[in-house]
């Protein structure tokens, strides 16, 4: 299991996922961007966190994951900040598909992030009716100039996205 060494949640959630990994017996690993991880043909990239600050949203893992022809970006739940350290690192951000940072809310998903990863696909993952309005309007019409394959979960259900290094396709629930 790949975690942030910035976290410290004190929500049950957080705690109940440790709780599993302990009770798993699951190895665990500090995400450090740079670092590499196979497993067959697949390569994960970790590009963040690179530092601790205090928005907890700003210290959650992303990575890069290579199959293939494609890669897919999974932007946790970092905000403008991180995406602004992404561009300047240097990585190739470019990705087939883009799990939209922080559940597509108002301080995430900046133009200059979506241009550089300039996804042909993208999923936004999070709960129907949540306080705190996810996901935002702007945000929706940023990613909107990029692609027109956009799957949300409180539209689609389950999302799955299926890959043989050569095609992605895309299942859902309410299909």
């Amino acid at each position: 299991v790949i975690l942030s060494k910035y976290s410290d949640h004190d929500t049950k959630t957080y705690e109940k996922m440790l709780e599993a990994i302990v009770k798993s017996k699951a190895k665990t690993i500090a995400a450090v961007p740079g670092n590499e991880y196979t497993m067959g043909d697949i390569k994960f990239t970790i590009l963040a966190p690179s530092k601790d600050d205090d928005n907890l949203n700003n210290t959650s893992v992303v990575l890069k994951l290579t199959y293939g022809s494609h890669s897919f970006m999974f932007a946790g739940d970092a905000e403008k900040e991180v995406e602004e350290q992404l561009i300047d690192s240097g990585y190739d951000l470019s990705a087939d598909v883009l799990k939209l940072s922080h559940h597509g809310s108002s301080t995430s998903n900046s133009p200059e992030f979506l241009k550089a990863v300039n996804p042909e696909i993208a999923v936004i993952s999070y709960g129907r009716g949540n306080d705190y309005g996810h996901p935002h309007s702007a945000s929706l019409k940023r990613i909107e100039k990029f692609t027109k394959n956009i799957y949300r979960n409180d539209i689609c259900g389950d999302i799955i996205l299926r890959s043989d290094g050569e095609k992605i396709s895309v299942e859902y629930e309410n299909m």
